[in-house]
C-alpha cells in the first residue's frame, strides 16, 4: 500500500512538471508577409538559458536590418542566425526589414533550445 501511494505521489508531481516542459516556447510569425518581417516567440517558465532562431529566406531577399540584432548572416545561402541569452518567460517579438518584400508561405525559421527540465534538445519549424 505504502508503495502505491509512492508511485502515485511520484506520478502526480511529475506529470505536470512534463506537460509544461512540453509547450516551453510557441513560436508564430505575426506579420509573415511584405519587406518587414515579425515573429513572436512566448516563453513558459522555466525559460530556457538560450534560444537559436534560424531564418531561411528566399534568392534575392536580404535582412536590411533586424532587432534584436542578429549573430551570423549568410546572404548567399538566404539564412539569418540569431542567439539569443538570458531569456526570461514572457512574450518577445524578433523584428527583420528586407530588401523587397516577400509573398506569405515564401520564408521559413527554425527554433531550437535545450529543455531545462529534461536536458534534451528541442527543434520546431516555423512556418508564414
Amino acid at each position: 500500500m505504502k508503495r502505491l501511494i509512492l508511485l502515485s505521489l511520484i506520478a502526480f508531481v511529475w506529470l505536470p512538471v512534463s506537460a509544461v516542459a512540453e509547450g516551453l516556447i510557441s513560436c508564430k510569425y505575426l506579420k509573415g508577409s511584405g519587406s518587414k518581417i515579425e515573429l513572436q516567440l512566448d516563453i513558459s517558465s522555466p525559460p530556457p538559458p538560450t534560444i537559436i532562431i534560424l531564418q531561411y529566406l528566399p534568392a534575392g531577399v536580404e535582412i536590411l536590418k533586424s532587432r534584436p540584432k542578429m549573430k551570423k548572416y549568410n546572404k548567399e545561402r538566404g539564412q539569418a542566425r540569431w542567439l539569443l541569452k538570458d531569456v526570461r518567460p514572457g512574450s518577445m517579438t524578433v523584428m527583420m526589414e528586407l530588401n523587397k518584400a516577400v509573398d506569405k508561405g515564401t520564408i521559413k525559421g527554425e527554433l531550437r533550445y535545450r529543455n531545462p527540465e529534461s536536458g534534451s534538445m528541442e527543434t520546431m519549424e516555423i512556418h508564414s
